[in-house]
């Protein structure tokens, strides 16, 4: 019977069992055992690993897990199977926002979030130079609602604060700094 160990699983979008398929230890600083375990979900065989750091008390996963599961759509768009060249880049750039958030770089995020939404737009109603003039127009056209341009107003501020006042947003998308 293999050890089983309970870890996340970017798959499955949860914690699940997996088996250990390999583990390897290696002492640092003369002192500290750092552990590493090659793991394959048992519900869904994806692989994983996990390194161990007694010192500091920490389990990091490689792939970092999840926050959200990935839309369905997305690969579709991130390839250019949906759409044009403008839908690929968009597809690309919302993909790295995810990659952002899986591991914990939420200005970065922030920041993409608000790169994403500004070429949507841009690829609606054109370039009226700046995100509010844009914003407006995409209102205008009937792209959106005026609860929802508000929102997203909320976005360009919530990315400009992240890029120019250090503003660092958290996962619960509350702003600190």
């Amino acid at each position: 019977m293999r050890k089983r160990y309970l870890a996340p699983c970017n798959r499955c979008a949860k914690k699940t069992y997996h088996n250990v398929l390999h583990s390897a230890s290696r002492l640092t600083s003369g002192t500290i055992t750092n552990r590493y375990h090659f793991l394959q979900c048992r519900g869904c065989d994806s692989v994983s690993m996990a390194h161990t750091c007694p010192h500091s008390k920490t389990i990091t996963y490689y792939p970092s897990p999840v926050a959200r599961v990935l839309p369905d759509w997305m690969f579709d768009f991130a390839i250019g199977l949906v759409g044009g060249d403008t839908e690929e880049m968009i597809g690309q750039l919302l993909d790295e926002v995810y990659a952002a958030v899986r591991g914990g770089q939420y200005r970065l995020a922030t920041m993409g979030i608000r790169a994403v939404l500004e070429q949507v737009i841009i690829a609606k109603v054109g370039d009226h130079h700046s995100f509010s003039k844009n914003l407006e127009q995409f209102y205008a056209a009937g792209y959106i609602s005026l609860m929802q341009r508000d929102a997203l107003d909320n976005s360009l501020e919530a990315g400009h604060a992240a890029t120019h006042r250090f503003f660092k947003p958290t996962e619960q998308g509350e702003l600190s700094g």
